[in-house]
């Protein structure tokens, strides 16, 4: 076992992900932040909201931990988690699932470290021009009362799961229903 701030890490393997498309990247690094998975001491799956700094098509997510509560604790006992965003409005949404470890941020690459201070604040920026222009009287704005990141949680994805639901078109007048499929790119539509 790996051993992470005096906690051991359960060990798991780093190599072998899946690659990843560029829509997929590209979707997920257009959201702010995700829904993390892990899997609690008493087995019951825990989600939280986490910061998402990198992702590429090598199959590799890098998000960042402010706190280290739950999912850092879960993360030490079994690395398996999942990654979610969804687009309400375009209906679309992606669910990967993998293997994380903790990465001190002794061992974060500047690049890393500077994608999280310019995503951060993008996210405050275009807070307070919201604000403004809906004149909002907000004097606290979340993002700048974040405590520095500690470390970052790098996950192998293992499997992409497209939330997608398929599309069925029903005709009225005869009461049958055509269900159609996205092949697994989302490119090509065909009837079934």
């Amino acid at each position: 076992m790996k051993t992470t701030a005096g906690r051991p890490q359960q060990e798991c393997s780093m190599r072998g992900a899946l690659a990843l498309t560029p829509d997929v990247v590209t979707f997920f690094l257009n959201h702010g932040f995700a829904i993390v998975t892990t899997i609690g001491r008493d087995g019951i799956p825990h989600h939280s909201c986490k910061g998402i700094v990198d992702m590429n098509t090598r199959g590799y997510v890098y998000l960042i931990d402010l706190y280290r509560a739950r999912t850092y604790s879960n993360l030490m006992r079994n690395c398996s988690m999942t990654v979610t965003a969804v687009d309400e409005h375009q209906f679309q949404g992606f669910s990967l699932k993998g293997k994380a470890r903790v990465d001190r941020r002794s061992v974060l690459s500047s690049r890393v470290a500077k994608e999280w201070e310019k995503r951060l604040n993008h996210r405050l920026t275009r807070r307070i021009i919201s604000n403004i222009r809906e004149e909002k009287k907000i004097s606290v704005h979340p993002e700048a009362l974040f405590p520095a990141p500690e470390y970052v949680i790098v996950m192998k994805v293992e499997e992409v799961l497209d939330l997608k639901p398929p599309l069925r078109r029903t005709d009225r007048s005869s009461g049958d229903s055509d269900k159609i499929n996205r092949s697994s790119k989302g490119e090509e539509w065909q009837k079934q």
